[in-house]
């Protein structure tokens, strides 16, 4: 729940939007059993990518291969669960900096106010937070900005992504989960390989992945089993799960 402020700056005759911090679930990271993903993981990072669009259907592991990622190049991250709350800039921009402090990617530093004026020119105060935040930031830090898809047609989005590779360091790398595909204004990060799409045929799990998470769900025989629902899932994670649990209520199943 985001509440809504208009605080009087009485001394700069200015009024600046606050909002009330009431979720930190909204700003913490996931904590979750991962089955490692070399191949997806170790692909993005040998990309020249800064941004990396993951692509696919609720289910789909989208959130356990950002996990993965950060677990494997073991760097700091800030992770922000955006809604349609968001839509809204100066929303999206106070849980951004929530989510930055929360994660310990930076110390000693908080965000530009957000003035009324701001929301008629988003572009502007984008470049505003994100030269305040690149001298600070850890080098190698990460971004993940989950449920994009429920904000990432409002023109100030696009914008962000665009600002955003031109303003942070180079070693700063922004995860983006969505259930839709990237709005236009990616298109030229796309080309250029600023950024880098992960659909979902390449978030699918292989037979050999298949077999890792049955055997770590619990499945007896994981091996044994692993083909059949590789075959009926199409390595689609949810699919594996539910079968998983099905598994387990029927071991004498093939």
């Amino acid at each position: 729940r985001v509440v809504c402020q208009h605080q009087k700056n009485a001394s700069e005759g200015m009024t600046a939007v606050k909002y009330s911090f009431a979720s930190s679930a909204k700003t913490s990271r996931p904590v979750a059993h991962v089955v490692r993903r070399p191949t997806v993981v170790e692909a993005m990072k040998q990309s020249q990518g800064v941004l990396f669009w993951l692509v696919a259907p609720a289910g789909s592991g989208k959130t356990s291969i950002c996990l993965d990622y950060l677990q494997d190049r073991g760097c700091s991250s800030a992770w922000v669960r955006l809604d349609v709350a968001d839509r809204d800039p100066a929303s999206f921009f106070y849980y951004l900096e929530q989510s930055i402090l929360s994660g310990g990617i930076v110390s000693d530093w908080r965000a530009p106010t957000f003035l009324p004026e701001h929301l008629q020119a988003p572009a502007a105060y984008t470049r505003l937070f994100l030269r305040s935040l690149a001298p600070v930031i850890a080098p190698d830090a990460c971004l993940v900005l989950d449920d994009a898809y429920n904000c990432q047609d409002a023109p100030f989005f696009g914008e962000f992504l665009s600002i955003v590779q031109e303003e942070l360091p180079p070693g700063v790398h922004i995860l983006i989960c969505s259930r839709a595909a990237p709005p236009p204004a990616c298109s030229k990060a796309l080309a250029y390989g600023a950024m880098v799409e992960i659909d979902s045929v390449r978030l699918s799990f292989s037979r050999e992945e298949t077999e890792r998470l049955l055997a770590v769900l619990g499945v007896e025989d994981a091996a044994g089993k692993s083909e059949a629902v590789f075959e009926a899932s199409q390595g689609w994670a949810v699919a594996i799960v539910l079968m998983a649990t099905w598994l387990q209520r029927r071991p004498e199943a093939a």
